[in-house]
């Protein structure tokens, strides 16, 4: 599997060439007016500035060189490491200017924000994207096990309402989602014996199918190489002609009406490949609700309290924590 360190590198977002057009303008920006730092010390935001590299920080309203950039909906990857001659000058930029007033701080100099809701999970998407790109993967393996089963629930949910199949099209779909899921973690995409049966142990608990019929799916497909993979199983494996149509590029138009809010479909359609952005939409639908009406959130409902949810909340809020402290 393809490891896709940014929301940029997914089937959904890399075609699109505002990120390409984006990063020579931020690093200007970040040369001239060194916004990163500043910011990231600014009342309201408050990130820490990790010594490791790859500091997670917000594109705000407080200057003229930020609010000259084009807006963009997703953490983007910047290296400043060749004009600074420092292996860790590279920053993970998210743009959060559409969140803030017109009048960037109050009187108490505290940053004045006009949507928290948007505004915090824009932030903590971008400490998670950092982790990510640093292949910091098992802070996020170990958040919760409701997590993979969400996202299988939300994949063969999705496709089964679209295509109306029946329940044992939909539970192989849905070990074929949590396999493509456990997919992400890894940089390669041909499975040994040892991988198949460590990761089809998580996918029967996670989908509750019998786990000699798991390891039956997957052992006939070894190979989980990113979305084209994941169709392709799917229609060998439920062999029904009404998938004949399916393909990555249907399946992201499916997936990307599952979420509220400013850039709610690019952001929907990038969490089908980019762990740290499913992780943030699971997160909000649990504790915000603001999106309960968003079809993940309808998801995420079976697994309120000690079904899931405690576990992942208190979890993320300690990762979260912790990256005060870097």
């Amino acid at each position: 599997m393809p490891f896709f360190a940014t929301a940029y590198d997914t089937t959904a977002a890399r075609g699109t060439s505002i990120a390409r057009l984006l990063v020579g303008p931020i690093q200007q920006a970040l040369i001239r007016e060194n916004f990163a730092i500043v910011n990231n010390q600014q009342l309201g935001i408050e990130m820490a500035i990790p010594q490791d590299g790859c500091v997670p920080t917000l594109i705000t309203t407080q200057t003229d060189g930020e609010m000259a950039l084009p807006l963009f909906a997703h953490p983007l990857y910047v290296d400043l490491s060749q004009v600074r001659k420092s292996p860790v000058e590279n920053y993970m930029v998210s743009d959060a200017r559409t969140f803030m007033a017109a009048r960037p701080t109050d009187r108490d100099g505290r940053l004045v924000v006009k949507n928290k809701t948007e505004f915090d999970f824009t932030k903590n998407r971008t400490i998670l994207s950092s982790l990510w790109y640093k292949h910091q993967t098992a802070s996020f393996q170990h958040l919760s096990p409701a997590l993979v089963a969400i996202y299988a629930a939300w994949i063969s949910e999705t496709i089964t309402r679209r295509f109306g199949l029946d329940a044992r099209d939909q539970q192989r779909i849905a070990v074929l989602a949590a396999y493509h899921y456990q997919s992400l973690f890894y940089t390669y995409s041909k499975f040994d014996e040892n991988d198949i049966v460590k990761i089809a142990t998580v996918v029967s608990r996670a989908t509750y199918a019998d786990i000699e019929g798991v390891l039956e799916i997957l052992e006939a497909h070894p190979t989980m190489n990113g979305l084209d993979d994941l169709c392709s199983h799917i229609k060998t494996a439920t062999v029904n002609p009404r998938l004949d149509d399916l393909s990555p590029g249907l399946l992201v138009a499916m997936i990307a009406t599952s979420w509220f809010g400013t850039n709610a479909r690019e952001i929907s359609s990038v969490a089908l490949e980019h762990i740290p952005t499913f992780v943030m939409l699971v997160y909000s639908a649990f504790n915000d609700r603001t999106y309960k009406l968003a079809a993940i959130s309808k998801i995420t409902e079976r697994f309120k309290g000690r079904k899931g949810e405690d576990q992942l909340v208190a979890s993320l809020k300690s990762l979260l924590e912790q990256q005060k402290n870097t």
